[in-house]
């Protein structure tokens, strides 16, 4: 009968909500380190242990109670306490939401537990990436901002291309359809056809339209805003890759790469030390002969990157930084990055980039990427933006870069859908949302 009564206990102890929360974590997730707060975790640590064998579990009870190894970084936390209870003060609930925050790894995961009310709590701190009820109870889990949740901030001062205008002007200085047109901070691109007139914006603040004498389309992809009066969702996806972004400011200037991950610093290290090769600045014909040396993609693909840096050279020469890694002995040039600087809005753009075969082990990779920032940081860069980066549902081929490109410690950016609006009759003001 005991037996019986154990089994029965074990059987309903694993009937818990960390299946919803465990299925959310992809399996190539490296789990080491897993804190647990509160009690009644008997389910839980099962689903935890089973999953993630060589995890480490570290177990208290109060949020508040400081424990061994306080500055360490964890990659999954579940807490399991009514911090919604009059026994913590507003300070103490505070400074719990800090915490957590503080002590969850940067691609980490938080599951909470606010049993039957709901909370804000942890929100101004970090996403909140799911919801969902179990036996009454309400559960959340959160990772840090930046990890491409749909509707997370960007960061401080990051802009999207479409508000620099050097890029704008390369559009409209090829072509006669195309005119510049709101403020600074939302500025769009009107396109006329005949008849056909449509506007694109590209900012999280509401466009400023400006009165026009014919019908027009407006196009709005925000960074975070969902819906707004006034405006309805458009009917096809705007924007929709995950984009990658590295981020210098005042307080890692001159430590940037201390933010990247140890595998990433070494091979810095490394390359640093390694005199067989320098990296140079290169003509555009340069770049392009030792880009299609390298094979790296198909032909037809390689000299559609080619003609892309051609139309930029021909529009806007002076946003283009063209540099490679060459063998000092032979003069070969072994690597090669092309980027695209806006510094209107202090953004540099990774824009075609290739390895020849026969240097792929060496560190060159990484090389090319502390040249990148190094001397971006030296002209006033604050946003390096490594283009798309891999999610569930892009290309199966992407996905080996784009795990190259989430060394650096990269601010993941998700935009929402964008949103439309139809503007009717002549010089009829267009801010009818307000």
């Amino acid at each position: 009968m005991t037996s019986l009564i154990k089994q029965i206990s074990d059987f309903f102890s694993r009937m818990d909500v960390s299946r919803p929360l465990l299925n959310e974590i992809p399996e190539e997730h490296h789990v080491q380190e897993v804190l647990m707060v509160g009690l009644n975790h008997r389910g839980a640590e099962y689903r935890v242990q089973k999953r993630f064998p060589k995890a480490h579990i570290t177990k208290i009870e109060n949020p508040l109670v400081s424990f061994q190894g306080e500055e360490g970084k964890f990659d999954l936390i579940l807490v399991n306490v009514f911090l919604e209870h009059v026994r913590f003060s507003v300070s103490e609930k505070e400074q719990i939401a800090k915490r957590f925050s503080h002590l969850l790894e940067r691609d980490g995961y938080l599951s909470v537990n606010f049993f039957t009310q709901t909370s804000t709590l942890f929100d101004a701190h970090l996403s909140k990436w799911e919801h969902w009820s179990s036996f009454r109870n309400q559960y959340a889990l959160y990772r840090h901002f930046g990890q491409g949740h749909v509707g997370d901030p960007v960061p401080e001062g990051y802009e999207d291309r479409q508000q620099s205008r050097a890029n704008l002007e390369a559009c409209t200085g090829s072509s006669k359809i195309y005119e510049i047109v709101g403020d600074p901070g939302r500025v769009g691109l009107r396109s006329k056809i005949g008849p056909f007139v449509s506007e694109d914006y590209f900012t999280d603040q509401e466009p400023q339209l400006e009165p026009y004498h014919l019908p027009r389309t407006i196009k709005w992809q925000p960074h975070t805003v969902s819906k707004k009066a006034g405006w309805r969702r458009h009917p096809f996806p705007g924007d929709i890759y995950q984009k990658g972004v590295g981020l210098i400011g005042p307080h890692n200037q001159d430590s940037y790469f201390k933010e990247w991950t140890k595998h990433a610093q070494r091979h810095r290290d490394k390359w640093l030390r390694d005199e067989r090769y320098e990296m140079v600045d290169v003509s555009l014909e340069e770049f392009a002969q030792a880009y299609h040396a390298s094979k790296k993609l198909d032909w037809l693909t390689r000299t559609g990157f080619v003609r892309v840096l051609k139309f930029h050279q021909q529009h806007q020469p002076h946003v283009l930084r063209l540099f490679c890694a060459r063998d000092k002995q032979t003069q070969e040039l072994v690597a090669g990055l092309a980027l695209m600087q806006l510094d209107d809005i202090h953004q540099s753009f990774h824009t075609v980039s290739f390895i020849c075969d026969h240097v792929r082990q060496t560190s060159v990779g990484v090389g090319l990427i502390d040249h990148w920032y190094t001397r971006g940081i030296a002209e006033g860069v604050r946003f390096f933006n490594f283009g798309i980066v891999w999610r569930e549902g892009d290309p199966g081929a992407w996905k080996g870069y784009s795990k190259f490109k989430r060394q650096f410690n990269l601010y993941l950016i998700a935009y929402p859908k964008p949103l439309l609006k139809y503007v009717w009759g002549k010089n009829v003001p267009t801010q009818t949302s307000r």
